[in-house]
């Protein structure tokens, strides 16, 4: 079998190969088919071995993968400090930290195949996926295997059903089916994962083709157009108010029933009623982004639909919004890290209502998160409002990383979403996943579209399923690989 003799002539390149497949998936490539072969070279390295060999494997596989999928941080360090030979630093710490997580994703693949399991083998990566998006301090979930189907809404409907990481256990489960075939393993492992994945694929299907139920709701997305991270503050504050001014009259003219601005370009030193880059108009409600107090200072939405109310972020950005060890680490201070730490919310996910419409605010890094879009769910929100300010990292994958996790939160939540940022990327998503409207980078924009809101709760009690059962399969396997083993048949 030629393809068989291909991937076992790679010898030990094989999660090197995986690894440059895999990032072929994403920004700036957008191979988006790779996602269901990348994997094959590496899972089939896994077969045998020591649980060191499957380490160093996974390790491999996860440096090569993390630093291409981080170098953002990279040329955003480099930006912010002006030094090339700094910025690798981060770049580099991050990488190797990225890699444990693949490195524990060898380990438990390779006791899949010696408990001759295989169909386990999504189960395990998923499961891996969950925990790095959930670990606590260090929850990064970043580049998980479905991101790059974002752009592709018949694919991603099961995430409806078990989150983004149901969508990217099916992903897997196709390159296992490969590995497989390649391995020459029993056919009876084929014909159950095929089947279970074309029932995954039916379901996404289904899910896309059905038409939303609800009342019509015409929503603006404003992209002010304007540098908000490395520009000159007198000349950001000057075409701020410029183009706001001209997007909220737009959104008037529109006859829109809500106005989403993005992060950032607001504030409230005390109170909830922040200064805002235009003039305040009682036509259309307003959310806007911006930061909330001092000492402690928060990263908020606020809401104004004839009053002002606000919900503050739960989620923030280590490093970014707060810097573990800013006291002791004295290397810190040679990157320039913003001096004052902002706090998480104190109450919770809030839900903020423009009369009788509930939304659901997500700020900028919460995007990344299925559990606040399913929280604003549960709390009854019928629409999501993604506010982000993105400019920090232009140029690099990173916003379209973040673009794809918003849509991903539209599907499974089944809510419709708004994703407004100063320069990119801002669109408005239905509930299917479908990009309605997108405005193009750098551009001053207001977008318009008429979305559905629910007229009934959204599937959200399933939520916790998928993403639980996967965090058990991980925890289990390794008690599992103590029992007496079949003789393996593949």
């Amino acid at each position: 079998m030629k393809a068989s003799f291909v991937v076992r002539s790679l010898g030990a390149w094989r999660p090197f190969v995986s690894g440059l497949l895999l990032l072929l998936a994403f920004e700036p490539f957008h191979q988006s088919w790779a996602v269901f072969v990348a994997l094959v070279p590496w899972l089939l390295s896994l077969r045998g071995g020591s649980v060191k060999d499957a380490w160093k494997s996974g390790y491999m596989f996860g440096l090569i993968y993390g630093a291409g999928q981080l170098h953002w941080i990279q040329a955003f360090a480099e930006r912010w400090t002006g030094d090339a030979a700094l910025s690798c630093l981060p770049w580099a710490l991050a990488s190797l930290a990225f890699a444990v997580y693949i490195g524990l994703s060898g380990i438990l693949i390779r006791a899949c195949w010696s408990l001759d399991a295989p169909w386990l083998i999504p189960f395990a990566w998923a499961g891996v996926e969950v925990f790095r998006s959930y670990v606590p301090v260090f929850a990064f979930p970043w580049g998980l295997i479905a991101y790059p189907l974002a752009g592709i809404p018949p694919l991603i409907g099961s995430a409806h059903f078990g989150t983004v990481f149901l969508t990217s256990a099916w992903i897997v489960s196709v390159d296992t089916a490969f590995a497989i075939a390649l391995a020459g393993g029993e056919r009876r492992f084929l014909r159950r994962m095929c089947v279970a994945g074309m029932v995954v694929l039916a379901a996404s299907v289904g899910y896309w083709i059905s038409k939303p139920k609800g009342t019509p709701f015409k929503v603006c997305a404003g992209q002010p157009g304007i540098d908000m991270a490395f520009g000159q503050p007198t000349a950001i504050n000057r075409l701020l108010r410029t183009a706001c001014d001209a997007i909220v009259t737009q959104a008037n003219d529109l006859g829109a029933n809500l106005l989403v601005l993005p992060e950032g370009i607001s504030g409230a030193r005390d109170g909830v009623t922040p200064i805002v880059p235009y003039t305040v108009q009682p036509k259309c409600p307003v959310l806007i982004g911006g930061q909330r107090g001092e000492n402690p200072t928060y990263q908020s939405a606020f809401l104004f639909d004839g009053t002002w109310s606000h919900a503050d972020k739960t989620r923030l950005v280590i490093f970014g919004e707060f810097v573990p060890g800013r006291d002791w680490i004295p290397l810190l201070s040679a990157f320039k890290l913003p001096r004052g730490d902002l706090s998480a919310g104190a109450d919770g996910v809030t839900t903020l209502y423009a009369g009788p419409i509930a939304i659901g605010p997500v700020i900028c890094f919460e995007g990344l998160f299925p559990d606040i879009a399913y929280q604003h769910a549960a709390h009854g929100a019928q629409i999501l409002a993604v506010m982000s300010i993105d400019d920090w990292y232009m140029g690099t994958s990173a916003p379209s990383e973040l673009r794809d996790a918003s849509i991903f939160r539209a599907v499974e939540t089944g809510l419709p979403l708004v994703r407004a940022a100063t320069t990119g990327h801002t669109l408005i998503v239905d509930s299917r996943g479908n990009v309605l409207r997108e405005a193009p980078i750098g551009r001053t924009d207001a977008l318009a579209a008429t979305v559905t809101l629910p007229s009934r709760p959204s599937l959200v009690d399933l939520s916790i399923f998928f993403p639980a059962g996967c965090l058990a399969v991980i925890v289990l396997l390794p008690a599992l690989t103590r029992w007496p083993k079949k003789p393996s048949s593949s």
